[in-house]
């Protein structure tokens, strides 16, 4: 389906707050639309029949957009969190806000929308995306690990979705951001640790022996089995039946603090805090 969310802006148009008194001639043209894919993070209402959109482009990276008369008189809603689109963007110099336009769902992913635990596990993963990018810089690659990952939480069976799609959403989205987690060797002794209990350091990025280890916290404990996991060793069949949900909400909050740490993300987490309650009811 296709939304005709804005118009592009008039020829000669001046931008808010840009050099005034400039002649028609002199003025810049502005830029073409750019036509590209975007994941939806976020929708804010705006105004009386618009929203204001967080994307994830595929040309862009993060941008922040107005649709304008994309709301119904009941305030139905055409777009929502996690949709996959393809829209028109109109990139003005020096805004924060730009203008999309032709917006159109190439997919909205029916299971994820229906299943709480599918869409707290989504919203887990975009509320610490939207703390985590601060800047607007193309990374096709990001925007095909999200597309993926979009894919994952609707297809996988419920029981891989949470913990083990969230889990390695963690570990790889920190490593494609420079922030990897050392899963195999001790960041003290360079001690290989696959197939060993280790112990977490956060703020090394890494993991520590049995021998190395400052503190035998139970909290920051990695079993051999879970190690292998997360380092991408084993598969995820058959691993949640051999998980407690206890663990399963261990690692999460271990993997969920080491991302908070290197991201500088001071503010504790909703999402995890809702999926938490969902995922122990």
């Amino acid at each position: 389906m296709e939304l005709d969310a804005d118009i592009p802006p008039r020829q000669g148009q001046r931008c808010a707050g840009g050099p005034a008194g400039l002649n028609p001639s002199e003025r810049p043209p502005p830029m073409a639309p750019t036509k590209t894919r975007a994941v939806v993070l976020k929708v804010l209402p705006y105004r009386e029949s618009s929203y204001i959109l967080h994307l994830f482009t595929e040309s862009h990276g993060m941008v922040h957009g107005v649709a304008r008369g994309m709301r119904t008189a009941r305030g139905q809603r055409f777009l929502e969190r996690g949709f996959l689109t393809e829209l028109l963007l109109y990139v003005k110099a020096h805004r924060d806000l730009h203008t999309l336009g032709s917006i159109q769902v190439l997919q909205f992913w029916p299971a994820t929308r229906a299943a709480l635990v599918r869409s707290a596990v989504r919203d887990v993963a975009f509320e610490l995306v939207l703390a985590s990018i601060r800047v607007t810089d193309p990374h096709p690659e990001l925007f095909a690990f999200f597309e993926d990952l979009l894919g994952d939480i609707e297809t996988r069976p419920e029981r891989a979705v949470y913990p083990f799609v969230l889990w390695r959403f963690y570990l790889q989205y920190a490593a494609m951001m420079g922030f990897g987690l050392d899963l195999e060797r001790c960041v003290q002794c360079g001690t290989d640790t696959a197939g060993r209990v280790a112990y977490v350091n956060t703020t090394r990025g890494g993991v520590e022996c049995d021998r190395c280890a400052r503190t035998r916290a139970p909290s920051n404990r990695i079993e051999p089995d879970t190690g292998r996991l997360l380092a991408g060793k084993t598969g995820m069949e058959g691993a949640r039946g051999r998980l407690s949900g206890e663990d399963a909400q261990r690692i999460t909050g271990l993997l969920a603090g080491h991302c908070r740490y290197h991201f500088d993300i001071r503010a504790e987490s909703k999402a995890l805090e809702f999926l938490a309650g969902v995922v122990g009811e």
